[in-house]
């Protein structure tokens, strides 16, 4: 669970990816204008901040800030080259679309994104395997076991990145005989625990979890916690109580809300453009064909 650590992680390398881009930026003055660089800085820091400030946009939509694909694999690296691409096609655009700033960086914004992509890249390869470390891993307890609670335990274990470390399980019999969970809390060095079962039943688990109060766990259902670290509901939490509880609940999260503004904003930017190109694109169909401009099926 551990959200802090989570939104901590993603502030990082947010505000490494920012780092990265002025950077670039002050790497691409420096090559090219030696000693007159700061005066350059003046007048390319404004442009070139909206720029990167469209990029992050862009990397937050396809998911870059996702810690799930915090990880140095293939797919990783085409999401990555896939936000560089449309990052630098924004760029581009808003040079060609808004030229109010007296500079038409061509070469500048060409060695930026370039300088950039390097240090991007291993910046976010060192940022995926720091977010591995054990020293940033929440150390979990599972009370109770099933196929849920193995797929569970090899998907943590498959995606270190998320901050989980499932340190010990306890299975359905040891939790019935559960007399010293805070001496394996202390000892296991336990922030979350998971309970696999129904707390209500068992009045013995429950006597357990109230003596472990001052250590301020965490405490959370199977259910909960799969859904959180996985982003998928377990099969048996599906019943009729979680669908009157998910359909009736018509209210969007910030997250939604955000998404949704940002594919507004983006659509209004790339639409502009071809907005503007429309009439020469209409123009040059009417010159090189006989037929309508638009087509019109009956």
């Amino acid at each position: 669970m551990n959200v802090a650590i989570g939104k901590i992680k993603q502030l990082l390398c947010l505000a490494g990816d920012i780092a990265m881009f002025y950077l670039a930026l002050f790497l691409t003055l420096a090559i090219r204008y030696g000693v007159d660089w700061q005066r350059q800085w003046q007048i390319h820091f404004l442009p070139f901040t909206i720029i990167y400030f469209s990029s992050l946009i862009v990397f937050y939509i396809i998911g870059l800030y996702d810690l799930s694909l915090a990880r140095n694999n293939l797919f990783f690296f085409m999401t990555l080259t896939q936000a560089l691409v449309i990052s630098v096609i924004l760029a581009v655009l808003f040079f060609y679309f808004i030229p109010y700033f007296g500079i038409a960086p061509k070469t500048n914004l060409f060695v930026s994104f370039l300088i950039f992509s390097v240090l991007f890249v291993l910046w976010r390869q060192f940022y995926n395997q720091f977010i591995k470390s054990s020293a940033l891993l929440n150390n979990v307890l599972i009370l109770g076991q099933d196929q849920e609670t193995k797929e569970l335990i090899q998907y943590v274990k498959n995606n270190p990145q998320l901050g989980h470390h499932i340190k010990k399980v306890l299975a359905p019999e040891e939790v019935r005989l559960l007399n010293d969970l805070i001496d394996i809390i202390i000892k296991e060095k336990i922030q979350t625990v998971v309970i696999d079962a129904d707390p209500h039943k068992d009045k013995n688990l429950i006597q357990n979890l109230y003596q472990c109060l001052p250590l301020k766990i965490i405490v959370a259902d199977l259910p909960t916690f799969y859904e959180k670290i996985t982003g998928k509901i377990p099969v048996s939490a599906i019943g009729e109580i979680w669908f009157l509880q998910n359909l009736m609940n018509d209210q969007k999260t910030l997250f939604k809300g955000i998404k949704r503004i940002m594919d507004i904003l983006f659509g209004i930017l790339l639409g502009a453009p071809t907005l503007i190109l429309t009439p020469l694109i209409a123009l040059l169909i009417k010159i090189d064909s006989r037929g309508p401009i638009f087509y019109r099926q009956k």
